[in-house]
């Protein structure tokens, strides 16, 4: 009996929630600057479309979230914010990418084809971390960092509750719950931003034809459920902001600049710490919206958001179909 005890007594403490710690945005920012970018999109002869790394990349999204509204861009169309919803969605853009990042099992290298490689200087301190591109599989790790407080642990669901591993903190594991408190971000607005983060890859497979409306609404409406946003029923404003994150992630792969940002104060003008290819991503991939008739992100963002007040809306909005997304 007394080996048996000793034996649960060893599962249950392998199974305990890891302790969480308190980090401000400013401190997980921090962490963010120790990752480096190797793989797809830095071979481009002229220069580098991931113009950036991490920390980089995430401040010019963030920034674009910003622009995209400030500048009146015809993808905004339709769609206003207010003070508190811009705050929101700017926040989505600053954390779009924290799935790359913090990843227990690349730091112990348990995944079947990815790990981190870890540099350190002469006293054994983390001087860089290398990784590499992972397609859409950091969209969902990102949306079980934020959202592991706000999952119903009862319900079953393809989701889990995931660490984020802060280097720069001795391994201490990030509190996101606490984050958004100290943000004055209201838990139903941390549903939208965890939302965010696991769909802004998303809209890109759809310009590119590589995903369909309804299969992008479906897995929306995956997401929403999951963390129990609006009952999981997708408004278009939702769907608008799930398609402009994309947006913003593709206008921020090179440098973008903005003033008196919602979250963080004074001018961020973050140079670019590589050669930028040309032209720029946003004109290469068709998302620019002065090529006109010619512009692939206007064009699918208005065919997906015709499918949904038409077709989807209509007819498939009580669906309960069930969208598998792989992940280790």
């Amino acid at each position: 009996m007394k080996k048996k005890g000793f034996i649960w007594l060893l599962i249950a403490l392998v199974t305990l929630p890891a302790q969480l710690y308190n980090h401000s945005l400013e401190e997980l920012l921090e962490d963010m600057k120790l990752y480096h970018y190797s793989g797809l999109l830095e071979t481009n002869p002229t220069g580098r479309a991931h113009a950036g790394d991490l920390f980089q990349h995430s401040m010019w999204v963030y920034c674009a979230t910003h622009n995209l509204f400030t500048e009146k861009s015809p993808y905004t169309q339709g769609l206003e914010l207010t003070e508190q919803e811009q705050r929101v969605f700017s926040l989505a853009g600053i954390l779009h990418d924290t799935g790359k990042a913090g990843r227990k099992e690349l730091f112990d290298k348990t995944h079947p084809t990815l790990a981190y490689a870890v540099n350190r200087d002469a006293n054994n301190n983390i001087t860089s971390i290398i990784h590499t591109g992972d397609l859409e599989e950091h969209c969902t790790v990102g949306f079980e960092n934020i959202a592991s407080h706000l999952f119903d642990t009862t319900k079953q669901t393809v989701f889990s509750p995931r660490p984020y591993i802060m280097k720069t903190k001795n391994d201490e594991v990030c509190d996101f719950k606490d984050m958004f408190s100290r943000l004055e971000i209201s838990p139903e607005y941390q549903k939208l931003v965890a939302i965010l983060i696991g769909i802004h890859w998303s809209f890109g497979n759809v310009r590119r034809g590589l995903m369909s409306n309804e299969f992008f609404l479906e897995k929306l409406k995956n997401l929403a459920t999951a963390v129990d946003y609006e009952d999981g029923i997708i408004s278009e404003r939702t769907l608008h902001l799930a398609i402009l994150i994309n947006i913003a992630d593709v206008k921020g792969l090179h440098p973008c600049c903005s003033e008196d940002t919602c979250l963080l104060p004074g001018r961020i003008d973050i140079p670019a710490p590589y050669p930028q290819c040309t032209p720029p991503p946003f004109v290469m991939f068709g998302l620019e919206p002065s090529l006109g008739k010619d512009c692939l992100g206007l064009i699918a963002m208005q065919n997906l958001l015709k499918y949904f007040s038409t077709i989807w809306h209509t007819s498939l909005r009580n669906s309960h179909h069930n969208i598998p997304i792989a992940i280790s």
